[in-house]
């Protein structure tokens, strides 16, 4: 990245406050790193100073492209619970992906996972007794895939994470790139918490819009029929398929072509239209 870019990305870190975790006396930066088209690559820098941490993560950043999707945070408090502690804490979430903390099964965080890496990879699953909004999730750790890939990630294990009597749960404070533009991650304790927060709302909505077209018109096949979804967890394309979200996804396009002027893509619009006619209606 340029040293324009990388500058100003220790600014707004910085800025955020609280870098080091006083509770253990380290600093914890962790660099998020996706090329657009494959899952983050995910790291952690843990040194005594600010300044050591930064050092190490300048070098990784002095070697990305520009326009590479980048988030950087920092851990800000982290707390040791007892294994049972934390399993039952896990257990009493509403439903599947609500964790909204950052997990290490050692001290030294060379086990450490975000939040957005356990929830993103379905690292954490729901009991079979869950009902959504009739009872608890009684979520569970799936060892069986969280190993593979902190041995991926890391290379040996220091622990065996399956068998540690704590594990350490943590919050971060944080910023992303796109490479043009630095946003600050939301830290409120609610839904927004660790997504970009939003200071142009009308630049911001009008690449919404244009983003979002671009999307779904990509998702249409040369047939008219969407690709319906992704389960991006299992690496996997969703199978079913909903006659309503076909035809509002055409809405959504419809709406979107005049403000965007890509009147090209009335012609993919035109045949999904009519294969929702030949497919999905009855008369």
């Amino acid at each position: 990245m340029q040293k324009a870019t990388v500058t100003e990305l220790k600014q707004e870190l910085i800025a955020t406050g609280n870098l080091k975790d006083y509770g253990t006396d380290t600093v914890t930066l962790v660099l998020s790193i996706s090329d657009h088209r494959h899952r983050a690559k995910v790291r952690f820098y843990r040194y005594p100073s600010f300044k050591t941490a930064w050092a190490a993560v300048a070098r990784q950043l002095a070697e990305t492209p520009q326009k590479s999707w980048v988030r950087l945070e920092a851990v800000q408090s982290t707390q040791e619970l007892p294994r049972e502690t934390f399993e039952k804490r896990l257990a009493a979430t509403f439903r599947m992906n609500y964790w909204r903390y950052g997990v290490s099964f050692d001290k030294d965080f060379k086990t450490a996972l975000l939040e957005m890496e356990s929830n993103g990879q379905a690292f954490f699953r729901p009991s079979k007794e869950h009902r959504i909004g009739k009872n608890r999730s009684g979520s569970w750790v799936d060892y069986d895939r969280v190993e593979p890939y902190l041995k991926k990630r890391e290379g040996q294990l220091p622990v065996d994470i399956r068998q540690t009597s704590s594990v350490w749960v943590f919050t971060t404070a944080g910023v992303f790139t796109d490479g043009e533009k630095i946003w600050r991650l939301s830290e409120r304790e609610d839904c927004g918490k660790g997504i970009r927060v939003v200071s142009d709302e009308q630049t911001e909505l009008r690449d919404a819009i244009f983003h979002g077209e671009t999307f779904l018109v990509n998702q249409l096949k040369d047939n008219g029929k969407f690709v319906y979804g992704y389960f991006p967890a299992r690496q996997k394309v969703l199978s079913n398929y909903n006659v309503v979200r076909h035809f509002s996804s055409l809405y959504a396009l419809l709406e979107a072509i005049p403000f965007t002027n890509r009147t090209d893509d009335y012609k993919k619009v035109k045949a999904a239209i009519q294969w929702g006619l030949e497919n999905a209606t009855i008369e």
